[in-house]
């Protein structure tokens, strides 16, 4: 949200942070920004995570990730394996993930592995994947009748 974007720029300034904190909103090669990472945090407070899709892209491309355990989050990642995972809202254990990220990097090492295994589990590679969202849509236009199913 708007209010939190400004409280966080407003943080980066005050600590002095504006030449090493990076924030964007998009950018067409994401994998290059998460590859530069040293942590990635999601704080996500309000919007409920489905998949926590973002730690998967991060651990693919070699970076840890910090996550607030919200949506699916907790029931997906694993504290210490595929991300660190912290309650909503907690400011302090959030800022002390991120230390021990940045402190220990055999720990963010063992977790961007972890979050990158999980991504192949979860997720394998795209033609399964598209393998698997294909057979559930028939599954479901079948139940459907004979003229909902894909041709």
């Amino acid at each position: 949200d708007l209010a939190f974007s400004r409280e966080l720029e407003e943080l980066t300034r005050s600590l002095g942070l504006t030449g090493t904190v990076v924030r964007s909103a998009g950018t067409e090669r994401v994998a290059d920004i998460y590859a530069a990472a040293d942590v990635l945090v999601n704080p996500a407070t309000t919007h409920a995570e489905t998949l926590g899709r973002v730690a998967f892209e991060a651990g693919l491309a070699g970076a840890p990730s910090v996550l607030t355990r919200v949506g699916a989050v907790p029931e997906l990642h694993t504290d210490g394996v595929s991300a660190l995972l912290v309650s909503p809202g907690d400011r302090r254990t959030l800022a002390g993930a991120i230390e021990r990220l940045l402190d220990d990097r055999r720990l963010a090492a063992r977790i961007a592995g972890g979050a990158a295994a999980l991504a192949g589990r979860l997720l394998g590679p795209p033609e399964r994947s598209v393998a698997a969202f294909r057979a559930e849509v028939e599954r479901v236009a079948g139940s459907r009748g004979p003229d909902a199913a894909l041709g």
